[in-house]
């Protein structure tokens, strides 16, 4: 299992946890959807409560946590961050299919 992060979003996750006064919070890397040939579309979310199957990790500093389906996909994704002169913010691609969508 391999999450690639770009040297930007790891830099901006690390900042993010230091500010943070909660120990136990990870990133939590879960498929919200796939796509209608059947890819899955990746989101974050801050988490502080593991389920007992979920797979912690850490990469490049960042404190990772995923379900078991994710985990077997994670080698699919790629987090950056992001900004344009409408918004800034990370971003997850599945690095085997690109659809328009961010997710």
């Amino acid at each position: 299992m391999t999450i690639a992060i770009t040297s930007e979003a790891a830099t901006r996750l690390r900042e993010h946890f230091d500010a943070l006064d909660r120990p136990g919070a990870r990133v939590r890397m879960y498929i919200d959807h796939r796509c209608h040939c059947g890819k899955s579309h990746f989101t974050l979310a801050l988490d502080e409560h593991a389920q007992p199957d979920d797979l912690r990790t850490d990469v490049e500093g960042v404190p990772f946590v995923l379900d078991p389906v994710a985990s077997g996909e994670a080698h699919l994704a790629e987090i950056d961050f992001v900004r344009d002169e409408w918004h800034a913010g990370f971003t997850v691609r599945n690095r085997e299919h690109n659809c328009g969508m961010h997710g």
